[in-house]
């Protein structure tokens, strides 16, 4: 879960499914995304108001798993697969955090770090 501001935040999880509220957590609304692959999503962070990303993973045609990064411009209205797998260097991501808009870093489940 990740707050931009004292209203707006959100939060991920299983299916792609990411829910948003502007409204400090009183009610949430789900967003309806194009992650069609995405089996879950384990963070979110916003750097800005407007600008944040989330990490997960989906599934590859043998059933391996493929770090997935999707990122938002529009306070998490609608979201864009900015990578996924192995160009990535990351198989599930489980954690991300970035110091601006363009410079992050991704801890995943072998204990791997990757950076931008």
């Amino acid at each position: 879960m990740s707050f931009a501001d004292i209203d707006l935040g959100l939060s991920v999880g299983d299916d792609g499914e990411i829910i948003r509220t502007t409204d400090g957590g009183t009610t949430w609304q789900t967003i309806r995304t194009k992650l069609i692959n995405t089996e879950s999503l384990d963070d979110v962070v916003f750097v800005t108001e407007d600008i944040g990303w989330a990490a997960g993973y989906e599934r590859g045609y043998v059933g391996d798993m493929l770090m997935s990064v999707h990122r938002t411009v529009d306070g998490g209205r609608s979201w864009h697969e900015r990578g996924v797998g192995s160009s990535l260097g990351c198989v599930r991501c489980l954690s991300i955090s970035f110091l601006n808009e363009n410079i992050g870093v991704a801890a995943e489940m072998r204990g791997d770090v990757s950076y931008t």
